[in-house]
């Protein structure tokens, strides 16, 4: 994954001034590396992330690859902000480290294990106490399968907005969601007409 270009010296004032002074989650500054003058791994990409996120900066970055098809399209400049896991909704789009790095995948459902270590769907938000702990489960838009479930521990942010060709995208605006149901619901159709009888 690539990070938006911003020079080395305004990172390195960035990086003074916010010595100097805490950031909230509700900070609005974004910060970005440039790939020209940093050859960045994805364990580097993954630990300058969740760095970043959880002093409150947003981050930008290059998407590659078609997982989030037609939601994210590879070489989207992706913004991610800070995000509790207590406001995560089903629906969300939400960057989180696994076994290869980093990905950004849509929430399908999110589990909560009580201290009896059971699992339940959660309806909400409101659903949920703090004798809880939560696991969510995550899906590309272009793939047929959920991924493993993640733990709130590996929860880095949430995708807010997508740039492709110098326009900006709203990933949560009713024709993309409406366009990632038909395609979902299609998806099921067509497994269920080729399933062997």
């Amino acid at each position: 994954m690539l990070f938006e270009n911003q020079t080395n010296s305004t990172l390195r004032n960035n990086k003074k001034r916010d010595q100097n002074k805490p950031i909230g989650l509700n900070s609005t500054q974004s910060s970005a590396l440039s790939p020209q003058s940093f050859n960045l791994s994805p364990y580097d990409f993954e630990q300058i992330c969740t760095e970043l996120l959880r002093k409150g900066h947003r981050v930008k970055f290059r998407a590659p690859g078609d997982s989030m098809y037609p939601t994210v399209c590879d070489g989207d400049v992706v913004t991610v902000m800070p995000i509790e896991t207590a406001s995560i909704t089903i629906g969300d789009i939400i960057l989180y480290r696994h076994i290869s790095g980093v990905a950004a995948h849509r929430v399908m459902r999110i589990l909560k294990r009580s201290k009896k270590d059971s699992r339940s769907a959660l309806q909400g938000p409101q659903d949920r106490s703090l004798s809880e702990t939560l696991e969510f489960v995550f899906r590309g838009d272009a793939a047929i399968n959920d991924d493993a479930p993640v733990s709130s521990e590996q929860i880095l942010g949430k995708v807010i907005s997508i740039e492709r060709n110098g326009r900006r995208i709203d990933p949560y605006c009713l024709r993309i969601v409406l366009h990632y149901k038909i395609r979902r619901f299609g998806c099921r159709i067509k497994r269920l007409l080729l399933r062997p009888n």
